[in-house]
């Protein structure tokens, strides 16, 4: 599932992203990015997800 501006995605991981199939429209649905985090609110509610910095493969 991926949250998009207004609606939710539904679909599957293909060759390193996520390709939508199905789309759900969920009025009041927002997301907002920051830095370091994805806000997601729906009406009054707001959900902060927490995102992990990934190392790219051959740094260190």
């Amino acid at each position: 599932m991926r949250v998009l501006p207004g609606e939710l995605g539904f679909g599957y991981a293909r060759r390193g992203r996520f390709d939508v199939s199905d789309r759900v429209r969920v009025p009041g649905l927002r997301r907002r990015r920051q830095d370091l985090r994805l806000d997601i609110s729906l009406d009054k509610d707001v959900w902060r997800v927490s995102t992990r910095m990934r190392q790219l493969a051959g740094t260190r």
